[in-house]
């Protein structure tokens, strides 16, 4: 089969939806992997757990206030 055929029949944009799928799953795995996506999910976990209570959840600045103090206040030390 000629190359105008592969693309006319439509093999050509399967191939290319299934590599964007692919890169957009690798790429979601690394920003779990480095903790990007955390504020994503922290709206995720507030709907599905807090979202009926009436309030709101932290805004995107305010998150990340909250995680940087809890990760660097308090005693960190090894022994």
């Amino acid at each position: 089969m000629c190359r105008r055929d592969w693309l006319r029949n439509g093999c050509g944009i399967e191939l290319m939806t299934r590599r964007s799928s692919i890169l957009k799953n690798i790429w979601q795995g690394i920003r779990s992997l480095t903790g990007e996506d955390a504020y994503e999910r922290y709206l995720a976990h507030w709907r599905e757990k807090h979202g009926d209570e009436g309030g709101v959840p932290l805004d995107r600045k305010a998150f990340f206030k909250q995680q940087q103090e809890r990760k660097w206040n308090g005693i960190k030390r090894c022994c």
